[in-house]
């Protein structure tokens, strides 16, 4: 009876670990699959970044998340709206300024492979470690091929244990698709900068011939604009 016993505690623990094992796995799945039906060209970044912010929080043992957003290489002469500077977007706790996450960022060198950096105690707790409050990371960039579109970093473990493996990897799996679908965005946008810079050239070419109709051509533009806002378009 006591050997009975024994064995029945035994699977009873080992079921009890299965499930829990199972459960965070279909909440891990939920995730990207969430993420995937919502890469819309139509999205906003900043929509995908909120929604992936919140999973995180409720799939992983994390007090903090955040997603550092960087603006595109040709932002100065971009037509359109696009990010001027660096963006910072957090859920929870999270204890770094969009400055002091630059910064650590540069210290733990996380472009150099692309892997996803972890730093835990025997780590944080040195004397160098510049930033005590941040006890446990896991910080991966968000790339899609050569191009890189900022970081995404999951700050110190609910019951103060260590980042391992597997936070590395989801992290690293949804930062795949968020880089993907920044990516095609980028892309989308670089498609409307080069009509954009069609159109004004012809128009351009247009009004050199014709003096007469100088600044015509950009008139029009600008009242269409103002009557489309006006219609809500």
């Amino acid at each position: 009876d006591v050997e009975q016993g024994r064995k029945a505690d035994q699977l009873k623990l080992t079921v009890d670990d299965l499930s829990e094992k199972i459960s965070s796995t279909y909440e891990e799945i939920s995730l990207l699959y969430s993420l995937t039906e919502n890469l819309k060209i139509t999205s906003s970044d900043r929509q995908l970044v909120e929604l992936c912010l919140e999973g995180l929080l409720e799939v992983l043992p994390a007090d903090s998340a955040a997603i550092q957003l960087l603006p595109p290489s040709d932002s100065e002469e971009a037509n359109f709206d696009v990010r001027q500077q660096v963006e910072l977007y957090t859920q929870g706790d999270f204890p770094l300024t969009n400055h002091q996450l630059s910064e650590l960022i540069q210290i733990l060198k996380s472009d150099q492979n692309g892997q996803p950096v972890i730093a835990n105690a025997p780590v944080t707790s040195g004397r160098s470690w510049p930033f005590p409050e941040v006890r446990q990371l896991v910080l991966v960039s968000l790339r899609e091929s050569d191009n890189r579109f900022g970081y995404m970093a999951l700050v110190n473990h609910r019951e103060d244990d260590e980042f391992g493996s597997v936070e590395a990897h989801l992290l690293s799996s949804i930062a795949t698709i968020v880089g993907i679908h920044l990516g095609n965005l980028e892309h989308y946008r670089q498609h409307r900068e080069l009509l954009a810079n069609v159109v004004r050239t012809l128009t351009t070419a247009i009004e050199v011939k014709d003096p007469y109709t100088c600044g015509h051509s950009e008139r029009v533009a600008r009242i269409a604009v103002l009557l489309a806002r006006e219609l809500g378009c």
